[in-house]
């Protein structure tokens, strides 16, 4: 009986036989691990500390020093709201010292009355898109001139209001400026242009700007009045700004003609999108400064690993080897 037993626990199970030839499925995977120890005395606890701090500290340096880590400056596409304020000054001069001018602006007007001549004027806006918003301005100013009377060259001031509502919230007074000379006495000036947003340095992103939002013709008055200014005074005062408008893409057309007929200066001054720019926020920054810090971080990291994998594999540094076949195993019968 003894010997009936021995041979039948001998005898593998038969679900456990198989042939070399039969085909095999893998079912399951496990890794072994392998972990290395040291103490914190130790010259492998040294050189762990130290790849961990160049892996966070070296990204950061490399990314600032690069200058593209922090972003100092940002644009976006708006279209702004521009409105004609119906406000406007003309000047036109001719041979032998000829002046003519005229303004909305009374007081303006008080201030040139010995050379004052009355215009007919026409503006309409036109919303292309039917958006709400309006993207281009027709405009036509016909300067009656007697017999003896020509016109050199001229120049028209215009004001808008112009505003920024999607990101940069801006709101201020603004011009456009046409001046033009010939040699030859004209008869009209046609003018296509567009009235672009012109920046001398980033705009915040939080708060209202309204420091502009006043009238550009009293820039440069003391006393906020246009009774004391020069044509040249209004300009230079305007250009001392942070935010202007100035007529960009500018086309025109002089046609030339003897003195005697009315002087027309006619044209469509269009309001574009534009490219806007300002300071970007905290959390934008720091969005953009994580992608470069990463850039960064990822590659260091890779290299990191395969110096660690062979200084601890190849035993550079002392260590004490502990692996999961050391562990004792429990079988099941």
């Amino acid at each position: 009986c003894l010997s009936r037993v021995q041979h039948s626990t001998a005898t593998p199970h038969p679900a456990l036989q198989y042939s070399p030839t039969m085909a095999l499925f893998k079912l399951h995977e496990q890794p072994l691990r392998k972990t290395y120890h040291a103490g914190s005395c130790s010259w492998a606890f040294v050189l762990q500390v130290v790849l961990l701090t160049l892996l966070v500290i070296a990204p950061y340096l490399i990314a600032y020093r690069s200058r593209g880590m922090w972003l100092r400056e940002s644009t976006y596409i708006e279209q702004p709201d521009v409105q004609f304020r119906h406000e406007l000054i003309l000047l036109a001069q001719g041979p032998s010292g000829l002046l003519l001018a005229w303004s909305t602006l009374p007081s303006f007007n008080a201030l040139m009355q010995g050379v004052l001549r009355v215009p007919t004027v026409a503006v309409r806006e036109e919303d292309v898109n039917s958006d709400g918003r309006a993207d281009k301005l027709h405009f036509s100013v016909e300067l009656p001139l007697s017999a003896d009377e020509a016109v050199l060259s001229v120049d028209v001031l215009m004001a808008f209001d112009y505003q920024l509502h999607e990101y940069v919230q801006l709101t201020m007074q603004s011009l456009g400026v046409i001046s033009h000379s010939s040699a030859l006495a004209g008869s009209s000036l046609y003018v296509d242009a567009e009235l672009q947003l012109h920046q001398k340095h980033p705009l915040p992103h939080t708060g209202r700007r309204t420091i502009y939002n006043t009238s550009a013709w009293s820039a440069a008055s003391s006393d906020g009045s246009v009774s004391s200014l020069r044509l040249q005074d209004i300009l230079t005062g305007y250009a001392d700004r942070n935010e202007t408008t100035r007529l960009g893409n500018l086309y025109t057309t002089w046609t030339s003609q003897d003195g005697g007929q009315p002087f027309r200066v006619e044209g469509v001054i269009r309001y574009p999108f534009e490219t806007v720019l300002y300071r970007p926020g905290f959390w934008q920054e720091i969005k953009f400064a994580w992608i470069q810090y990463l850039a960064v971080l990822i590659p260091l990291l890779y290299f990191v690993t395969l110096l660690r994998n062979h200084v601890f594999s190849n035993q550079v540094v002392s260590t004490i080897v502990k692996s999961d076949l050391d562990k004792p195993r429990q079988h099941t019968q």
